[in-house]
């Protein structure tokens, strides 16, 4: 680094940021994540009270500094720093308790990737919040938290096989089943997302190898990871991915395999909310009404969808998950499901 460039930096609860002098064009590198600046680089969401290192390349050179992010105090929160998050939403491991996210006047939460995915008991507590994880490209990991809730009103009296599609003729060529392989599941939705035009790889690797993981380490716990697969022979055509917690059922993912029909996924929605009700349970969790989810409006009505305020969804969910359903194989062994078992 020539020297009439001085550089300096500074460290908070959470964020790192390099100031340089001349201000001119310059590259940061934080253990692989890259921003540019002129003159100043911040990174926000760090974990707190950790060493962090950064690359500073100025011109055709470059320069290794290192410093620490400051000890955790849950009220004292750094400021927003341009396209830094806004740090009042980030959540991590530290936090002891989780209520305070009910009050969160924000659709989403932020954290570090490496601090979250190295602590499932965390993604447990995450998870029993009705948090969900989406890894992102910045190491940064999105928890929806929508301020609305779609979701499907198992209670009330559905009718899931009223419709032509679901004729039982037509579901004869089909088979059922229930964590056949969840991991290859969970690998066949991520390539399925993948291919599809712009839609983002969040089922990355990473996170395969964590939800795979808790019910092979967890068999007891009260949420448990399923996936629903529709087969047409030897293939797997539709999946469906999410998590039981009492009598609600979180759904999380889905991916439709057979380009060639794309109303199997809609064939196994409808043999998932049948298969749902004949076990107790009495909510199923979609997520937010977005441009994406725009199926969703198929499922208002007859089908008992419709958007919970957050609190109107906690609410049940809070009641809900300290009671107890069927085991999810059980109608599938006994022959009560929509689609015989595979």
């Amino acid at each position: 680094m020539e020297p009439s460039v001085k550089i300096k930096t500074e460290s908070t609860v959470n964020t790192a940021t390099i100031r340089w002098e001349p201000p001119v064009e310059g590259v940061c590198n934080l253990h692989g994540w890259e921003k540019k600046g002129t003159g100043v680089v911040s990174f926000g969401m760090l974990p707190p009270d950790t060493q962090w290192e950064v690359v500073v390349n100025i011109g055709n050179q470059g320069v290794r500094l290192q410093g620490e992010t400051g000890e955790w105090n849950e009220v004292d929160y750094a400021d927003d720093n341009g396209d830094t998050p806004d740090s009042r939403l980030y959540v991590s491991p530290k936090h002891s308790d989780l209520s305070w996210v009910r009050n969160i006047p924000s659709d989403i939460l932020i954290g570090y990737e490496q601090e979250i995915f190295t602590s499932p008991s965390f993604v447990h507590r995450l998870f029993a919040e009705a948090l969900f994880v989406l890894p992102m490209k910045s190491q940064l990991v999105i928890l929806p938290n929508p301020m609305k809730r779609f979701s499907i009103d198992l209670s009330k009296e559905i009718d899931w096989s009223s419709s032509r599609r679901m004729h039982k003729n037509r579901l004869k060529k089909y088979r059922l089943s229930i964590d056949h392989d969840f991991k290859n599941s969970l690998r066949l939705v991520s390539e399925a997302h993948s291919a599809k035009v712009g839609s983002g790889k969040w089922i990355t690797d990473k996170l395969i190898d964590l939800l795979s993981g808790f019910n092979k380490h967890n068999a007891q716990n009260e949420i448990q990871h399923h996936a629903f697969e529709l087969w047409e022979g030897d293939a797997i055509v539709a999946v469906s991915v999410g998590f039981s917690y009492g009598r609600v059922y979180h759904d999380y993912t889905h991916a439709t395999l057979d380009r060639g029909d794309s109303r199997t996924g809609t064939l196994l929605t409808k043999v998932v909310g049948d298969h749902l009700q004949k076990c107790g349970y009495a909510l199923w969790y979609w997520g937010q009404v977005s441009e994406g989810t725009s199926y969703m409006a198929d499922y208002i009505g007859k089908y008992g969808g419709g958007e919970l305020s957050r609190e109107g969804f906690y609410a049940r969910w809070d009641v809900l998950k300290t009671e107890s359903a069927r085991p999810l194989h059980e109608p599938l062994d006994l022959g009560e499901t929509l689609v015989a078992k595979k």
